[in-house]
């Protein structure tokens, strides 16, 4: 090639470069735009909460519900339930209302893994009898993993629990 087409050829690998590197600019602010605005949405922790079912009362049986809320659906947890055993017997520990996959339990620890937690679930059912008068707290504590099992989030609540003497019924008078 000539001196002249050599310079052409120069020129032109320069303009494609200078071109190139523009749209390659272009498109990583592109990029970035996009990270920074689908990057804007806050995920919230979840949360745990308990609810109390049945009558509490010396003698009868309660229920404890466990559910997680926040931005899930999660993978699964690991729980554990703290108790003054002067006041509550634990009787059983369940999996709760999201399709439990692998749910296993061993004392007041239960778990389950590989399993889709829609947020609001009830992931156990704890059932106490109830021993004594008083006032007593139930305690839960729960790591509770992502759905991609990427991120462990740990969180946990209580919930008093007022036991009242048991209620007498009396015959019927004449």
């Amino acid at each position: 090639p000539s001196s002249k087409e050599r310079k052409e050829y120069v020129f032109m690998i320069t303009k494609c470069k200078t071109i190139l590197g523009r749209g390659v600019s272009i498109l990583a602010s592109a990029v970035l735009l996009l990270g920074m605005i689908q990057g804007g949405k806050v995920m919230a922790d979840p949360s745990a909460g308990l609810s109390k079912n049945g009558s509490a009362e010396v003698g009868k049986t309660i229920s404890v519900n466990v559910s997680v809320s926040g931005d899930g659906p999660y993978g699964g947890f690991d729980g554990s339930v703290d108790y003054d055993s002067s006041y509550l017997e634990l009787q059983s520990i369940s999996a709760g209302n999201y399709g439990a996959a692998n749910f296993g339990k061993s004392g007041s620890h239960f778990l389950d893994y590989n399993c889709n937690i829609p947020s609001g679930s009830t992931i156990g059912v704890i059932e106490f009898k109830c021993l004594q008068e008083g006032s007593t707290t139930v305690s839960v504590s729960l790591n509770v993993s992502s759905l991609d099992g990427l991120a462990d989030y740990g969180t946990g609540t209580s919930a008093n629990i007022d036991i009242s003497a048991p209620v007498v019924l009396s015959g019927n008078c004449s």
